[in-house]
């Protein structure tokens, strides 16, 4: 094989490698929370050396990060197929349920979405998160209604998810597994307030 092939190969595995890491660190992150994982953790699922990881993340909050960034993505991919599926109920019905799904079936990916210390240390993470509002406040402006109503409405479920993934990272601070508990609980809440519950349980 030529230098290039060999170079072509090597990026390849590299590539490779990254992306596995990132689908290994997201599914711990479901199952454990992203307080229960680390570098060697995901080497190991991978059977791989933690050295190979730090040349793809600077460290665990980097990698971490990524997770979060490709959460807010797969949270807007859910809310526009909502919206695709649903088009003869109100669009706010449609979005908000996608919203509170999201929450309820992704409980610790969720709260690492909106760990303090992830958002305000990454930028690529809060440009996720701005697109994925962006995106929800459209659609739901999208139906017939006043237009500061709408955005109000828009604003207001997800302020009320954030502030769940909030009580949910003080509850495990306190106890940890408390966390899934609360935000299955708040959500519920919000399934009746929104007039009609959520199908789904928690994965």
């Amino acid at each position: 094989m030529d230098d290039d092939g060999a170079l072509s190969g090597d990026l390849h595995r590299s590539t490779t490698l990254r992306a596995r890491a990132l689908d290994a660190a997201m599914a711990l992150v479901v199952a454990r929370g992203p307080d229960g994982i680390n570098l060697r953790d995901i080497a190991a699922e991978l059977n791989t050396g933690a050295a190979s990881l730090y040349y793809h993340f600077k460290n665990k909050d980097a990698l971490l990060a990524e997770v979060a960034a490709q959460g807010f993505r797969r949270l807007e991919a859910e809310v526009i197929q909502a919206y695709d599926d649903e088009q003869r109920r109100a669009a706010i019905r449609a979005c908000g349920y996608a919203y509170l799904q999201f929450i309820r079936h992704n409980p610790m990916l969720y709260k690492l979405m909106y760990s303090e210390r992830i958002l305000t240390g990454h930028e690529g993470v809060r440009a996720a998160e701005r697109q994925a509002f962006a995106t929800f406040a459209q659609l739901i402006g999208t139906q017939e209604g006043d237009e500061d109503d709408l955005r109000n409405s828009a604003l207001t479920l997800w302020a009320l998810g954030r502030g769940i993934a909030a009580l949910s990272i003080a509850a495990d601070e306190a106890e940890p597994g408390a966390g899934r508990t609360l935000a299955t609980n708040a959500v519920s809440g919000l399934e009746v307030l929104m007039g009609r519950p959520v199908r789904g349980t928690i994965r």
